[in-house]
């Protein structure tokens, strides 16, 4: 979640900022505010959902890697540990749940058959549940896996170390209120992409960022999670669709098998601000 927020929390002036939706419980926001944005629709499972029954699409990437790994109890060695025991991650149908779906499965292990898979919320529930001991691993990223180190869990997997490209964080738009309103969508792609060049040129605004939509204050941590997300967050977050069709083969819905992925994306507006020069201007 605070991969999402931190180009959202340093985007300054948006417009129709009450027409954007933040975060996981996208279904039921989606259903009851009928936002025209969606910023961190990170599971193509919900994306899936988004673009066949509401017509979204993703017009600009967030970061561009998993920087995700599962940590667990200091008696495990191996994600094959995991076999009868209990997974944490944020909320189903989050970037979680598809991070820790796709490494068991890499693993020769069936999600919820073979691992229970458990919501706890956020990340630091997640922690709190590994140390409470009602999940036995857990999917975090940083700054939380500082934490998670402190506290004496293992890594049991990094998913730098897999052939993975999946976006965190990307920006969504309604396809027919983006044809009604081009002008509106492209300031407001220019003030995500202020956003991630606040992030890319001020560190101190982006760790103070993640201090609060973390409620970190180690600054070890808080180093680790900046690092992390400055190494993957694109200066033009053009999106493609490799992401794209790496979410649609892990995911088991029957509209994912038979969906073109070219469907999900509009790169149009992050394609006109890069040759109009406005992407360079940022860094100047």
């Amino acid at each position: 979640m605070a991969i999402a927020l931190l180009t959202f929390a340093l985007m300054g002036t948006l417009a129709l900022l009450g027409s954007i939706v933040v975060g996981y419980e996208v279904p039921a926001q989606v259903t009851a505010l009928r936002p025209h944005f969606l910023l961190g629709l990170l599971s193509t499972t919900l994306l899936v959902m988004a673009h066949s029954f509401i017509m979204f699409f993703l017009i600009a990437t967030g970061v561009e890697k998993v920087i995700f790994s599962i940590y667990g109890s200091s008696k495990l060695s191996k994600i094959e540990d995991l076999k009868g025991k209990k997974l944490g991650v944020t909320q189903l149908g989050a970037s979680t749940d598809f991070v820790g779906r796709y490494v068991l499965r890499q693993a020769k292990l069936e999600p919820e058959k073979d691992v229970a898979i458990l919501q706890m919320g956020g990340q630091p529930e997640i922690i709190a549940g590994l140390q409470g001991g009602s999940i036995d691993a857990g999917v975090l990223a940083p700054p939380i896996t500082t934490q998670a180190r402190k506290a004496g869990f293992k890594q049991l997997a990094d998913l730098a170390d897999y052939d993975l490209v999946f976006y965190q964080g990307p920006l969504d738009a309604k396809k027919s209120w983006l044809k009604e309103h081009p002008a509106e969508a492209l300031n407001v792609v220019r003030g995500y992409l202020d956003g991630i060049a606040t992030v890319n040129k001020d560190k101190q605004t982006a760790i103070q960022a993640i201090s609060k939509y973390t409620k970190l204050t180690d600054a070890e941590a808080l180093e680790e999670g900046y690092q992390a997300v400055v190494k993957s967050l694109p200066k033009v977050p053009l999106p493609k669709v490799d992401a794209i069709k790496t979410g649609l083969a892990e995911n088991k819905s029957p509209a994912a098998k038979t969906a073109d992925p070219a469907s999900f994306i509009e790169p149009s507006l992050v394609d006109q601000l890069q040759k109009s020069g406005f992407i360079d201007s940022l860094y100047k």
